[in-house]
């Protein structure tokens, strides 16, 4: 039951995937993730200066691993085994992400989640953690980037 005593409808709430990047935390749909791995199983970039650490393997096909910390202009940290990675779907394009930190699936209610504005890169939202910026994957990289990284899965 919910509040009020109705029953809440699946439609009420929306799940995502928490994850911090220093002391910020961000979140993403679930709906986006087809895995999380460690970078342990990722392949590194012979191009290290670039967002794209290296490559991990899922089912015969070879996914850019972006370095986050990179991407938002962090100060770089070692990459460790354990380091999470998050495989997602951006529109046809299947990216991993390396973040500092996993903190797993949560359960938010949809009337807390607003609509980003075109071009923002997310939306505000309390979740355990704190405030989240839910990312707006279709902002999250530049149009050139996307293309970039889709030539780098098939160059």
């Amino acid at each position: 039951m919910g509040i009020l005593g109705r029953q809440d409808k699946a439609s009420d709430w929306r799940y995502v995937v928490t994850f911090s990047l220093d002391d910020q935390s961000y979140a993403v749909p679930i709906e986006s993730v087809i895995k999380i791995t460690q970078v342990s199983a990722m392949i590194p970039s012979p191009h290290p200066e670039s967002n794209v650490a290296g490559w991990i393997q899922i089912e015969q096909r070879r996914i850019p691993a972006v370095n986050m910390r990179r991407h938002h202009g962090l100060t770089e940290m070692a990459l460790e085994p354990h380091t999470p990675v998050i495989v997602l779907q951006i529109d046809e394009t299947v990216l991993a992400l390396i973040v500092d930190k996993l903190s797993g699936a949560v359960r938010v209610p949809a009337a807390l989640i607003t609509r980003s504005s075109e071009g923002l890169s997310g939306t505000v939202m309390q979740t355990p953690q704190g405030s989240t910026l839910l990312v707006n994957l279709e902002n999250l990289f530049t149009p050139e980037q996307m293309k970039a990284f889709t030539n780098l899965k098939t160059g």
